[in-house]
């Protein structure tokens, strides 16, 4: 989740990156707040440790990542 002092949480504009195995190439993106694995272009992902990079972008154009490492 995040939060801004300008933008309304409503307007927040959330992109996700998806790196299969934590290698250096991005394997799967999508938009939202919650990354679904099962609607993309991928019907599963593989065993391994994955990295997920999200993106949110305020109304002025201001964009924060983050990185979680998913197993």
């Amino acid at each position: 989740s995040a939060k801004d002092d300008c933008t309304p949480v409503g307007y927040l504009k959330y992109t996700w990156r998806l790196v299969i195995n934590n290698d250096v190439n991005f394997d799967l993106v999508g938009t939202g707040s919650t990354a679904n694995f099962n609607t993309t272009k991928l019907n599963t992902v593989p065993f391994g440790k994955h990295k997920i990079t999200w993106a949110v972008e305020d109304g002025c154009g201001n964009i924060v990542t983050c990185n979680h490492f998913v197993t």
